[in-house]
C-alpha cells in the first residue's frame, strides 16, 4: 500500500539570496516548470496520491500549485523547521515519507519509487533514507554521513551516522519514517543524529543509494548546476 507523504515547503530559502526575494525556491523554474514539478512526478511514479504540502502564508503560489494537483495543504505560520512542519501535517499512519521538494532527481524523477521498492524488505519499525554518494565538489547539501554494510537489492543497513564528510554516502532527498522513528522523535529538529544512531544501534536504520543524480536547488551552486543541466539537454519525465 502506498504510504502518505509530507512535503515541507514553508522554509525561507534564505541560502539562495536574491533568487528567492520575489519567488519561493520551490517555484524557481527549470525547463519551464517549477522545481515542485519534480516532487509531483516523484509522487506519480511511486503511485502515491495521499500527500500533504506544508506551506506558509508568504507562499500562496505553492498553495495554488498543490491544490491544482489535488494535494492537501496545511499552513506553517512561521519557519519553525521540519519537525513542526511534519507535526502540522497530522499524518495518522505510523509510517510515512518526508519528501524534500528542493531536491530534483535526474534522469527521470523516480528516486522516491526506488527508495520505496527497496524499503519493502525492512520491518515497519525501521526508517529508510535516500543515500547519495558525495564527491568533494558535489553541489548538494548533505545530511549525516552514513557508514553502511550491504544487505542486497539496493538496500544497505546503516551501522553508524556522523557529521557530513567531503566524500562518502550521506542521507538526503527523502526519508521513510518507521514506527520506531516516530515514537522516539519527542520534539524539535535538534538531536537528529543521536536519534538516527539510536535506530542504527537497534538495527532499525537503512538506506538506499539512489541511482542517477540528485540536484539540490536549495543552494546557489546547486541551482546553478541544475539550471545548466536543464539548459543543456536534461528534461523532465513526461
Amino acid at each position: 500500500m502506498p504510504l502518505p507523504v509530507v512535503i515541507p515547503a514553508a522554509g525561507l530559502g534564505s541560502r539562495l539570496g536574491a533568487l528567492t526575494r520575489d519567488c519561493p525556491k520551490e517555484l524557481l523554474t527549470l525547463c519551464g516548470q517549477p522545481v515542485l514539478h519534480g516532487a509531483g512526478l516523484e509522487l506519480e511514479a511511486a503511485g502515491i496520491t495521499d500527500a500533504v504540502v506544508v506551506t506558509s502564508p508568504s507562499k500562496p503560489g505553492i498553495d495554488a500549485w498543490a491544490r491544482a494537483h489535488d494535494l492537501r495543504t496545511v499552513v506553517q505560520p512561521a519557519p519553525l523547521g521540519v519537525f513542526d512542519a511534519v507535526a502540522r501535517a497530522r499524518i495518522e499512519e505510523p509510517r510515512f515519507v518526508v519528501l524534500f521538494p528542493d531536491f530534483v532527481h535526474l534522469p527521470d524523477q523516480t528516486a522516491l519509487r526506488t527508495l520505496l521498492v527497496a524499503a519493502e524488505a525492512v520491518p515497519a519499525e525501521a526508517s529508510v533514507y535516500g543515500l547519495v554518494r558525495r564527491a568533494a565538489a558535489h553541489a548538494v547539501r548533505m545530511g549525516p554521513a552514513a557508514h553502511v554494510s550491504g544487505v542486497g537489492d539496493g538496500l544497505v543497513q546503516i551501522a553508524r551516522v556522523g557529521p557530513a564528510q567531503p566524500t562518502g554516502l550521506h542521507t538526503t532527498f527523502a526519508e521513510l519514517r518507521g514506527t520506531a522513528h516516530s515514537r522516539r522523535l519527542a520534539g524539535g529538529d535538534d538531536g537528529i543524529t543521536d536519534l538516527l544512531q539510536g535506530l542504527a544501534d537497534d538495527g532499525l536504520l537503512y538506506g538506499v543509494e539512489l541511482p542517477g543524480t540528485i540536484l539540490d536547488i536549495g543552494i546557489p551552486a546547486g541551482y546553478a548546476d541544475a539550471a545548466q543541466r536543464f539548459a543543456h539537454g536534461a528534461r523532465w519525465r513526461r
